[in-house]
């Protein structure tokens, strides 16, 4: 799933998926409330667990982030959009 980015649909992007015919590009639809909410929950992984912390490997940062999904997900709750429709 990408977004509908321009950069997705260049000449050079189109003759790799023809090249690799079982790929295939699923486009969100412009406003999609799915990549926001994924672009939410990756702020908060982001400054609860990863910023200001200082990782000497990619398995250290990937345990970290794990680490902290595990926590969430022992108390997990729903999120719950507090803002209007008139409100972005």
């Amino acid at each position: 799933m990408v977004d509908n980015l321009s950069t997705h649909s260049t000449d050079e992007v189109k003759a790799w998926l023809a090249e690799h015919p079982r790929i295939a590009f699923h486009f969100t639809p412009t406003g999609s409330s799915l990549p926001n909410m994924i672009e939410i929950r990756f702020g908060i992984i982001t400054r609860q667990a990863i910023r200001g912390g200082t990782f000497t490997s990619v398995t250290r940062l990937t345990r970290r982030i794990s680490d902290y999904l595990t926590a969430c997900n022992s108390d997990a709750r729903p999120f719950t959009r507090t803002a209007t429709a008139n409100e972005s």
